[in-house]
């Protein structure tokens, strides 16, 4: 805490129960908030004493890039608060917190104390939000079973006094912008319980039209709801439908069940078994010229998932450095068997144009397959495509709803 404090008391009483009188003034003050590294700035304000009474004649401050006003009052006893009222208002506050997440919010929330505990209520408003980490997920990753952490955190008697009642809503859509997806959504949540043990209801509601990208396959939210329930903060309860056309077919996969115990589900457009369309999201395999059996394909599809699993951890430096959006190595499997290695690298080139370039390992007489996608509206694309026989395609696709 830096800045000038000018301080008028005068004190009466005992050393263990003085009463006060008199001011104490913060001018351009600056505090840093080791908690989310931001700085609470230009503060400016004053406290008014009087016996064992104080009064804020407002405090003001500057806040990631934002205005916050506090005012209140307090009644203390010897060297303790005995209760306290304090109001906050923040405007166009920017917060960096949680990591990689930028919200700009207005806030108006009382904080109240007494001997029986304090309670802080009112409501946030998210103004803009965005999530822009990128992630590196490979098959791996999926596949891996982590355990919960069984670390306890240590005892703070003022997180366990203090109860919430916080309303959290968003005037616009709370975006993700990442290498995996391109979201927004709706947010309408109240916080209640506890600073120690905060319990979260309401909902997060997904806008139509946003995507999600793994394997080169892109999926379009056609609904989706994120439900808080309130009986576990880190176990919200999904509900999402998501569109994918891979060559030719019309997929559509559902997730339903509470984070991460979820039950998925498949359809498609003409109808396929389930794991005819579970090779086609993993491989890029169709169903064409296939006569193996259910089984044969299974085991096909879990071939593929463990050596993307192993090939995972080799693609992850490359495509860290050359910047690409997509650096694999990936087995192409005919039945059980093995037939080649390929690598591939894309680029998104704008969020409605990506490129991807694929070459054979095992075979260099093979022309490698180059392929783009330009998504010209949300229900037309255009697709070119080089073979590995070096015949050129151009196809452009609408799709209507009825």
């Amino acid at each position: 805490m830096t800045g000038r404090l000018r301080v008028d008391l005068a004190a009466t009483g005992t050393f263990g129960s003085p009463a006060l009188t008199g001011t104490v003034r913060i001018e351009n003050g600056k505090y840093r908030l080791t908690g989310i590294a931001q700085v609470l700035d230009e503060i400016d304000g004053s406290i008014r004493f009087a016996g064992t009474r104080g009064e804020s004649e407002g405090v003001r401050a500057k806040f990631g890039g934002g205005d916050i006003y506090a005012a209140g009052s307090f009644d203390y006893e010897g060297m303790a608060f005995r209760s306290f009222r304090v109001t906050l208002q923040a405007r166009r506050v920017t917060l960096r917190y949680p990591e990689d997440m930028r919200l700009l919010v207005d806030a108006d929330l009382v904080a109240l104390g007494s001997p029986q505990g304090n309670t802080v209520r009112g409501e946030v408003v998210l103004l803009r939000g965005t999530y822009s980490r990128d992630f590196e997920v490979s098959l791996a990753d999926l596949l891996e079973r982590t355990r919960p952490s069984t670390a306890v955190a240590a005892r703070e008697p003022w997180k366990e006094d203090t109860r919430l009642e916080v309303r959290i809503v968003s005037s616009t859509g709370l975006e993700v912008r990442n290498n995996l997806a391109s979201l927004t959504g709706a947010v309408d949540l109240i916080v209640r319980g506890t600073v120690a043990d905060p319990a979260v209801l309401g909902q997060i509601l997904l806008d139509e039209g946003g995507r999600l990208t793994f394997r080169d396959v892109r999926y379009e939210i056609e609904s989706g709801a994120i439900t808080f329930t309130g009986r576990e903060l880190f176990a919200p309860v999904v509900d999402v439908r998501a569109r994918a056309e891979v060559r030719g077919y019309d997929l559509v996969v559902s997730l339903v069940g509470t984070w991460p115990r979820l039950q998925t589900s498949f359809s498609s457009d003409p109808p396929l078994p389930n794991d005819t369309i579970l090779a086609l999201l993993l491989t890029g395999s169709g169903p064409e010229g296939r006569v193996a059996t259910q089984e044969t394909g299974i085991v096909s599809t879990a071939g593929g998932l463990v050596a993307g699993a192993a090939t995972g951890v080799l693609t992850r430096p490359g495509q860290r450095l050359f910047r690409l959006d997509r650096f694999e190595i990936d087995p192409i499997f005919s039945g059980s068997q093995q037939t080649d290695l390929r690598t591939t690298v894309g680029k998104q080139i704008t969020p409605n144009l990506s490129i991807l370039y694929s070459q054979s390992l095992n075979d260099s007489s093979q022309e490698p397959i180059v392929r783009f996608e330009w998504r010209i509206t949300d229900t037309i694309v255009m697709q070119g495509r080089r073979d590995e026989n070096g015949v050129y395609l151009l196809d452009v696709r609408r799709r209507q709803r009825f």
